[in-house]
């Protein structure tokens, strides 16, 4: 299995093992570039599964609206393993996540289960729809539209313009210190004048 990047994983999250293929005995029915699958070990209903991204992302809580296309990514890959499974009634099905401080582990998961209207009654009310508790992949992707991604860059936007600022700053010092000495021939030049005038005045009388 291919590994995550180093720099985007935590070394002890449950998850992240099982997404870098550290935990042998975690099944993985399906995985991509980006995601991998599994069961869930505390099942909720006959067809319970767990969509993670191989990237650590803590909750639903640290996405955005540029998180929007891993989420359907998330929830195609629920689908498709729910077919692979045998299970192909679409309209029985439930997908969503918990959010904090409802989650178990702080690794972004879809919960995948079927059929919807067998989650067991122990369990059921970690999955209601509508709820603080449990989001639904559209309402999800419905909030992210308007949650701004944050601006990355600035720091060294700031860098670049400080540094220009710098650099313009010798630039004004030669201006400066041009003028200065342009100052004293225009002085000289203007001394110069008076005394041509006085001269020639003196003349006249």
């Amino acid at each position: 299995m291919a590994r995550s990047d180093p720099d985007q994983t935590d070394e002890t999250c449950t998850f992240c093992w099982i997404a870098n293929g550290q935990d042998e005995e975690t099944e993985i029915l399906k995985k991509s570039k980006d995601l991998v699958c599994f069961r869930d070990i505390v099942p909720a209903a006959p067809h319970h599964y767990l969509v993670i991204p191989r990237q650590h992302i803590t909750s639903c809580h640290a996405l955005n609206s540029g998180h929007i296309s891993l989420v359907k990514h998330m929830a195609e890959m629920g689908k498709a393993v729910l077919k692979d499974q045998g299970f192909t009634d679409t309209e029985d099905i439930r997908l969503g996540f918990h959010q904090p401080p409802y989650t178990s582990i702080d690794h972004l998961h879809l919960h995948v289960l079927a059929p919807a209207s067998q989650i067991s009654e122990y369990h059921h009310y970690k999955f209601i729809q509508g709820t603080y508790r449990f989001l639904t992949d559209e309402y999800l992707t419905k909030c992210l539209k308007k949650v701004a991604p944050p601006v990355r860059g600035l720091e060294s936007c700031f860098s670049c313009l400080s540094k220009q600022r710098e650099e313009e700053v010798p630039d004004f010092k030669r201006r400066e210190e041009a003028n200065l000495s342009e100052k004293p021939e225009a002085e000289e030049a203007t001394q110069r004048g008076k005394s041509g005038v006085n001269k020639a005045a003196a003349s006249l009388l």
